[in-house]
């Protein structure tokens, strides 16, 4: 939980900054990133609360898929952002710096609500397949 909220401090920065600055392709960047950490923690919500936890938890694998499957798309977008001369290297940094960190608090929170209201131990699982 530490590393979830020390993640979400260093982005929070960047996405403050982003808000207050004049470039829209930055702007739409950090929009995609708060929108899928958003859809995540809607759906750790649910899980939670909801009586149907297995479909919950069923959706929350499909996301933590996506979240590997968008890693790889997201730093295309970036590296698309700095050939086309829309942002600068150091937005690009960033960028980069601040796409891998929503991933990693992405895979974060979903292993955190697996533990917390899954039927299975995701770290006895994960031990299990190694």
């Amino acid at each position: 939980m530490v590393e979830i909220l020390n993640d979400a401090r260093a982005i929070n920065k960047n996405v403050s900054r982003s808000l207050s600055g004049e470039n829209p392709y930055l702007l739409k960047e950090y929009d995609n990133f708060r929108a899928k950490v958003t859809k995540v923690l809607r759906t750790i919500y649910l899980f939670g609360t909801e009586e149907q936890a297995m479909a919950y938890a069923e959706k929350l694998a499909v996301l933590k898929m996506e979240a590997k499957e968008n890693i790889r798309h997201s730093n295309e977008s970036i590296d698309n952002l700095i050939r086309k001369n829309k942002i600068s290297a150091e937005m690009a940094s960033s960028l980069f710096n601040d796409n891998t960190n929503v991933h990693d608090m992405i895979r974060k929170l979903i292993a955190v609500a697996e533990l917390l209201y899954g039927q299975l131990d995701a770290i006895m699982d994960n031990n299990s397949k190694n």
